[in-house]
């Protein structure tokens, strides 16, 4: 059982980590990612490390949910968003364990990354030779973070509660298109936990 104490021996508060409250981010890379939204169909956020302790960014889920663009959690983030969240597509596990996970990243025409991880890294590294990949938007609150090997990469030295809130506030989405990728999506999301889990059912009867 996870405890108090033990929660806040594994993650401690915000006052005890670098979290230094938020942080509004350059206009000039904000409206230039805020273009590459209003250029993309396919948009995927992956939530990494940085953002799930108490504390940080409370309302970054309600300013994701607004935005509308599927989210997808690392380890490092895992619980910060849960089935209630309507942005809220699943676990890094659920796509990069398996072909057929890979596969549906890959329709991606633009990855927003907030803090990088090597789970978050992962799935750039995979993607980032996509052939329907316009661009990659990377949202961090340290500068030092910014990867360096990542071609069309617009670097957002923001907090993403900043900057989700002011994407959907000032990026002019196509809302039908965004809604059918998004409902797509989540299918495919559904049928791949349930290919994941039928396959996991199966080892374990061997």
């Amino acid at each position: 059982i996870l405890t108090k104490k033990k929660r806040q021996s594994i993650m401690p508060p915000a006052e005890r980590t670098m979290y230094r409250g938020p942080i509004a981010g350059d206009s000039f890379y904000l409206k230039e990612a805020c273009e590459m939204i209003q250029k993309s169909e396919r948009p995927v956020i992956v939530l990494g490390q940085g953002f799930g302790r108490p504390g940080r960014y409370e309302e970054m889920k309600e300013a994701a949910n607004k935005l509308g663009i599927p989210v997808i959690t690392t380890i490092h983030s895992s619980g910060v968003f849960c089935g209630d969240d309507t942005c809220y597509a699943g676990d890094a596990s659920l796509f990069m364990n398996s072909t057929s996970g890979t596969e549906l990243l890959n329709k991606a025409d633009l990855f927003i990354v907030a803090g990088i991880d090597p789970y978050s890294e992962r799935i750039l590294s995979a993607m980032k030779n996509s052939s329907y990949l316009k661009g990659i938007i990377q949202i961090e609150i340290d500068p030092s973070s910014f990867a360096d090997d990542i071609p069309n990469l617009c670097p957002v030295h923001a907090d993403p509660k900043s900057s989700f809130s002011y994407f959907e506030r000032e990026a002019k989405m196509n809302k039908n298109a965004l809604r059918v990728w998004r409902d797509d999506f989540y299918k495919d999301c559904d049928l791949l936990a349930l290919e994941l889990s039928k396959k996991s059912n199966n080892s374990g009867e061997i």
